[in-house]
């Protein structure tokens, strides 16, 4: 589609618009949609949240949350049960992480690639420094070898053994945003999770560019923005990824509650069918 055809009326003469990584061209229909929903407000306000869904075609607003997740869980190759669109890919990170780096005496290291998006390296040297580590001692970057711009994943295998007894999390990019080196996700993570370690991947440059297979890889957890190649514009919501094991449901040992990995929770950390109720009592 050119920029001719949407009416832009940026140029007279016919032109390809390529800038897809930062802010994509307008669907025909979102302002259409944006309009139906701000006519919901102004017309029955907080009644959106539950209104009759006979009378309108759009998801009852207290459903949305569930809504996106089933529509973005095929771009990652995930069960829409296991995605979560929200917040920012950075708040996200420190989230995942907030549950999944659990540094002990031993094991505390994390692996990252040597040209980290700076957010990405920010928030990890924090998490670090958080649990009153050193990040230069902590942080194990893995980068190509020298006159290489790629980094093999026969090198990053090799990173994963030589670390594998002290690190507590492998946090690595789909794509390299550097380089454009889309990393061999299926197989590092088998390999890394073999040896004992959680991975975990930020795919900013990768969701909505490359065929993703989430659940099926085993991937602990996943973040993404949808500000580049979903063309959501800047500020646009993020979304997050949880493989379902790590919230199956686990009767062992005798034990009458179910058993969940320790994670960061809140309003939706309560079932869906009680969370109105407000007693505090129902978690997932």
């Amino acid at each position: 589609m050119t920029i001719t055809e949407r009416g832009t009326g940026l140029s007279d003469e016919p032109s390809i618009y390529f800038c897809g990584n930062s802010l994509g061209l307008q669907p025909r229909a979102t302002a259409e949609y944006l309009q139906v929903h701000l006519d919901t407000w102004s017309s029955i306000a907080v009644h959106g949240h539950f209104r009759d869904l006979e009378d309108s075609p759009l998801t009852q607003w207290q459903l949305l949350a569930e809504h996106a997740s089933k529509q973005s869980a095929p771009i990652v190759g995930a069960h829409a049960s296991e995605v979560a669109i929200m917040g920012s890919l950075t708040m996200n990170l420190h989230l995942l992480m907030g549950s999944f780096y659990t540094p002990t005496t031993t094991k505390n290291k994390i692996i990252l690639d040597w040209k980290a998006f700076p957010s990405d390296r920010y928030a990890i040297e924090s998490q670090i420094r958080g649990h009153g580590y050193d990040p230069k001692e902590y942080m194990v970057m893995i980068g190509p070898e020298e006159g290489e711009f790629e980094v093999s994943t026969e090198k990053i295998l090799s990173i994963i053994d030589e670390h594998a007894s002290t690190t507590a999390l492998v946090l690595l990019p789909g794509i390299q945003y550097y380089t454009g080196q889309l990393f061999d996700i299926k197989t590092i993570t088998k390999y890394a999770q073999d040896r004992g370690l959680t991975v975990g991947w930020d795919l900013a440059h990768a969701a909505g560019n490359v065929p993703l297979q989430l659940h099926d890889w085993n991937v602990d957890f996943a973040a993404w923005c949808t500000y580049k190649y979903m063309n959501a514009g800047p500020g646009a919501i993020a979304g997050l990824y949880v493989h379902e094991r790590h919230g199956t449901v686990d009767y062992s040992e005798g034990e009458d509650k179910p058993r969940y990995r320790h994670r960061l929770m809140g309003w939706y950390g309560g079932d869906q069918a009680g969370r109105f109720n407000m007693d505090n009592s129902k978690l997932m």
